[in-house]
């Protein structure tokens, strides 16, 4: 069985901590490294196991990870993103869980080492569903930044698509999920996520964006979904967003016990959750595919 690790890059400052990372993965021999996008601080060093595929100029990443998928020749793509470092036993606990036939779709745990307040405001709140102390399970869609994936089932669905900014994964893991394809989760396959984000600002705007991209407010997937009345219409959604953030935020903390250490972040989660729902009602006050 090979592996193809697939990562967009714009210019990350720790890519080649994330490489460094990967080259001391077992088992050896049996994956090859793809960067996709720009390196200018020259820190992708390409050797027989890494290649570095120059974009020219900023690309989103769904188009990063197409490029990487065309020239993958891996029969398990392993998505990682440029800003996360796998942990020594990431890819030998990816090799154990495709060893069963039955498994297509792989997520697995977000774990992260800081602790200013807004990065850790974002981790919890970006990754909840997906922290490494939550169960072993299935889950409705499954984040690209440790997202491992049959050659075989994305060729089939034709990869990401492209016309998405961000959120890209979770339109892919849809449409998977769609025709049958069950999204497992395994939180003990754990990369780190250091991001660059700091600020207040900064973490705001990210959950902002993140609502106006989410498929929940894209009428694309309105069927399939079954979503709750606020996500079909605008107003609802900007009446009852403090409601739908309170519920969020407090299910949070209900489903991981560990979470409760950061108590003290839980009106900051719920404002994050209130930027994510207006990020939403700014998606549904556009045009029709306007992005």
């Amino acid at each position: 069985m090979k592996f193809s690790v697939v990562i967009p890059n714009l210019n990350s400052p720790i890519i080649n901590h994330t490489i460094n990372a990967l080259l001391q993965q077992r088992p050896a021999g049996q994956y090859e490294i793809i960067v996709v996008g720009l390196d200018e601080p020259g820190l992708v060093k390409e050797s027989p196991l890494v290649k570095f595929v120059c974009t020219g100029k900023p690309v989103w990443a769904a188009v990063a990870r197409n490029i990487g998928l065309k020239m993958a020749r891996g029969e398990i793509i392993c998505f990682l993103d440029a800003d996360c470092v796998p942990c020594s036993d990431w890819l030998s606990r990816i090799a154990e869980r495709f060893q069963n036939p039955q498994v297509f779709v792989l997520g697995g745990g977000v774990d992260s080492s800081q602790t200013e307040f807004w990065s850790v405001c974002n981790h919890l709140s970006s990754f909840h569903e997906y922290l490494v102390s939550m169960p072993v399970g299935t889950r409705q869609e499954l984040p690209s930044l440790n997202l491992m994936i049959r050659k075989a089932i994305l060729d089939e669905v034709g990869g990401f698509d492209e016309s998405r900014p961000i959120a890209e994964d979770s339109d892919l893991t849809t449409r998977l999920r769609q025709l049958g394809h069950v999204l497992y989760f395994d939180p003990r396959i754990v990369v780190e996520h250091r991001p660059n984000r700091r600020t207040a600002g900064a973490v705001l705007g990210h959950a902002w964006t993140h609502g106006y991209h989410s498929i929940k407010v894209d009428p694309k997937w309105r069927g399939f979904l079954c979503l709750p009345l606020p996500f079909r219409h605008r107003s609802l959604l900007l009446l009852t967003s403090p409601v739908i953030a309170l519920y969020v935020t407090i299910s949070m903390y209900l489903a991981d016990p560990k979470i409760r250490q950061w108590w003290y972040i839980a009106p900051a989660i719920f404002v994050l959750k209130i930027a994510y729902c207006w990020g939403g009602v700014g998606r549904m006050g556009t045009k029709r595919g306007e992005v």
